[in-house]
C-alpha cells in the first residue's frame, strides 16, 4: 500500500502535464482562434488619363490582414474598361481541430476582390478636308471620294468616321452646303468637323445692261432703258446649243472646256459647233446670273429671255476684252443671249493671224476680272 501511495504523485503529475499539453494544443487550434478576415476597398471608377487609353490607379490597401498581396497592384496602369483586382492574405494556413480526431482540414488563405473601371471620356480629334468651291453646274455631282479625306485620331483604337449632310446622290445645289464629318470612338465619344462645299462661279463681275449698244470699251451711263446688274455666284449653266442643255464641266461641248466653266459652248456664225474658224465670227456663252432687268432689282435675268428674234437686244454697257491664244479678238456683241434666259453671249471675230490648235486658251476680261476657257481652232 505504501508503494502504491508513492506512485500516486507521479501518476498525478503525469496526468496534469498531459492535460496541460492538451489545453495548450486545444487553445492554439480551436475554431475560436480563427484566421483574419480580409476586407477589400469599394469598387473604383475613374476617367482615362489625357491621351491615354487607361489610367494609373492607386487604391487603398485591404484591411483585416497583414501582409496582403493584390493583383494588379496599386499604382498599376489600368486599361479602359473593367479590371478585377484580387487580394490575398499571406499568413500561414491554420488547421482546424476536431475534439475526437485532431487536425484534419486547413483553412484557405483569406482573400477578397473588387473592380477598377476606367471610362474613356476623351473625344477623338478630327480634321475635315479643305473647303471646296466648284464651277460645276448645279446640281453639281461631286463623288464622296472627290470631297477629300478627313483625318481622325483618338486615345484608344477603333475610331470611325461618317459623313453627314450630303445631298441625295451627292448632287450639290447652288450655293454653299455644309458637310459634317463625325468621328466616333469605341466608347461612343464623338467629335465633329465641317467642310464647306460651294457650287459657284469662280468670278464675281459687276456691270450694267442696257438696250443701247456700247460706244466704247469703257463704262457708259445707262440712262433711257437702263437695266443694271452683276454677274455673281451661283452660276446659271447655259446650253451649248439652243434647246440642248449640258454640264460644261463634264461634257465636251464642241471643244471649249473650262475649269471652272466661265464660258462654254462656242458656236460658229453658221450655227455649227467648234472647231472655231480663223477669220470668222464665233459666239461664246456664259452665265448672266444675278443680272437684274430694272433698276429695283425685282426682275432677275435668270428668269428673263430676250426675244429670240433679236428684234430688241440687251447689251452690256461696256465691251469685254477677249484674247484667243494671246491674240486680241474683235468683240462684235456682248449682252444677253436672245431667247435664252440668264445667258451672257459674246460674239467675237477669231483672229486670222493666230495659230490653229486644240485647247487654245481664251481669256475674257471684264470689269477687271479675267474669265478663262479653252477652244479648238482650225
Amino acid at each position: 500500500m505504501k508503494g502504491d501511495m508513492r506512485i500516486l504523485p507521479q501518476r498525478l503529475g503525469y496526468l496534469l502535464f498531459s492535460l496541460l499539453i492538451l489545453a495548450v494544443l486545444g487553445g492554439l487550434h480551436s475554431p475560436l482562434n480563427a484566421q483574419c478576415v480580409l476586407t477589400c476597398p469599394a469598387n473604383i471608377t475613374v476617367s482615362n488619363a489625357p491621351n491615354q487609353c487607361g489610367a494609373v490607379v492607386t487604391y487603398p490597401a485591404p484591411t483585416g490582414c497583414d501582409p496582403v498581396i493584390c493583383s494588379p497592384a496599386s499604382g498599376s496602369f489600368f486599361p479602359v474598361g473593367t479590371t478585377t483586382v484580387t487580394c490575398t492574405g499571406t499568413e500561414p494556413a491554420i488547421p482546424v481541430v476536431e475534439a475526437d480526431a485532431g487536425p484534419r482540414v486547413y483553412q484557405a488563405a483569406p482573400s477578397c476582390m473588387f473592380t477598377v473601371r476606367v471610362n474613356d471620356t476623351q473625344p477623338p480629334l478630327i480634321t475635315p478636308p479643305p473647303d471646296i468651291t466648284t464651277g460645276l453646274c448645279p446640281p453639281a455631282n461631286i463623288p464622296s471620294g472627290s470631297l477629300g479625306t478627313p483625318l481622325a485620331s483618338d486615345n484608344c483604337p477603333g475610331v470611325t468616321i461618317t459623313r453627314l449632310g450630303l445631298p441625295p446622290g451627292n448632287n450639290f445645289p447652288a450655293g454653299t452646303t455644309i458637310v459634317t464629318y463625325r468621328a466616333t470612338d469605341a466608347s461612343t465619344n464623338t467629335a465633329d468637323a465641317t467642310q464647306r462645299v460651294t457650287v459657284s462661279s469662280a468670278h464675281r463681275i459687276h456691270g450694267h445692261i442696257s438696250t443701247h449698244p456700247p460706244t466704247h470699251s469703257g463704262n457708259v451711263s445707262h440712262e433711257h432703258h437702263g437695266q443694271h446688274g452683276h454677274i455673281a455666284s451661283p452660276p446659271i449653266c447655259p446650253p451649248h446649243t439652243p434647246g440642248h442643255s449640258a454640264n460644261p464641266a463634264t461634257e465636251d461641248v464642241g471643244g471649249l472646256m473650262t475649269s471652272p466653266p466661265d464660258f462654254v459652248a462656242p458656236l460658229n456664225a453658221d450655227g455649227t459647233r467648234v472647231p472655231a474658224r480663223r477669220g470668222l465670227p464665233l459666239a461664246l456663252f456664259g452665265s448672266a446670273a444675278d443680272f437684274y432687268v430694272g433698276d429695283q432689282e425685282e426682275w432677275p435675268a435668270a428668269n428673263f429671255a430676250p426675244p429670240a428674234t433679236g428684234e430688241l437686244l440687251y447689251y452690256t454697257t461696256s465691251l469685254p476684252e477677249v484674247r484667243i491664244g494671246g491674240v486680241n479678238a474683235q468683240v462684235l456683241f456682248s449682252g444677253l443671249a436672245p431667247g435664252l434666259p440668264g445667258v451672257w453671249q459674246i460674239n467675237i471675230l477669231v483672229p486670222g493671224s493666230m495659230e490653229a490648235g486644240s485647247n487654245v486658251p481664251v481669256v475674257v476680261r471684264y470689269a477687271g476680272e479675267d474669265l478663262n476657257a479653252t477652244v479648238t481652232v482650225e
